[in-house]
C-alpha cells in the first residue's frame, strides 16, 4: 500500500508502521491505522474519495486523474484539499492519541464551529447580489459564529474550502 498521505508517521517512528512488520503488536497496530484510515475514507464523499484513492493510495496525477473521470484539474484538486482537511479533522483524536502529534489550532471561527458543513452550506447559498450581512446575521443566530467582517467568509471559503 504506498501511502504518501501518512508521512506524519515518520515524524514520531524510526521506521514506518507499514515497513518491517514482524511482531504481533506491530501487526494489530498496523491494522488498527488501516481500520481508523478506512473507516474516515468512508466520510468522504465520492468525489473526494476518489481524488484520494488515485492521488495517494494509486499515485496518479492530478492531471490524470482529471482527464480519467471527465473533471477540471482543478475540480480534482479542490476535492483533494477538501478530502485532506476532513480526513485531517476526523483522524486527529486518533493521531494525538496514538502518535502525540497535534493538530495546530485554527484560528478562523468558521472552521472552529462544530457545525462548520451547515455555515459552509449557508454562505455558499448566498446569492451574489446579497449583502454579507445576512448571512453573518444567519451565521451568528443560528450558530453562534461570531463574523465581524465578510473578509473573514471570503477568506474562508477561499483558502479552508
Amino acid at each position: 500500500m504506498t501511502i504518501r498521505m501518512f508521512d506524519w508517521i515518520y515524524l514520531t517512528h524510526k521506521t514506518p508502521l507499514w515497513q518491517g512488520e514482524t511482531t504481533a503488536e506491530e501487526q494489530l497496530r498496523r491494522q488498527e491505522l488501516e481500520n481508523k484510515v478506512r473507516k474516515a475514507l468512508d466520510e468522504l464523499t465520492v468525489v473526494e474519495r476518489a481524488a484520494i484513492e488515485r492521488h495517494d493510495f494509486e499515485g496518479l496525477s492530478l492531471v490524470n486523474i482529471a482527464t480519467d473521470l471527465g473533471w477540471s484539474c482543478s475540480r480534482v484538486q479542490a476535492a483533494r484539499r477538501r478530502a485532506l482537511r476532513r480526513l485531517r479533522k476526523v483522524l486527529a483524536p486518533f493521531v494525538q492519541e496514538r502518535f502525540g502529534v497535534s493538530l495546530p489550532s485554527t484560528d478562523c471561527p468558521i472552521c472552529a464551529n462544530p457545525f462548520r458543513r451547515d455555515a459552509e452550506r449557508i454562505i455558499a447559498a448566498r446569492k451574489r447580489e446579497e449583502p454579507y450581512s445576512k448571512v453573518i446575521s444567519k451565521l451568528r443566530h443560528d450558530f453562534e459564529i461570531v463574523i465581524i467582517s465578510p473578509k473573514t467568509i471570503i477568506g474562508h471559503m477561499k483558502y479552508h474550502c
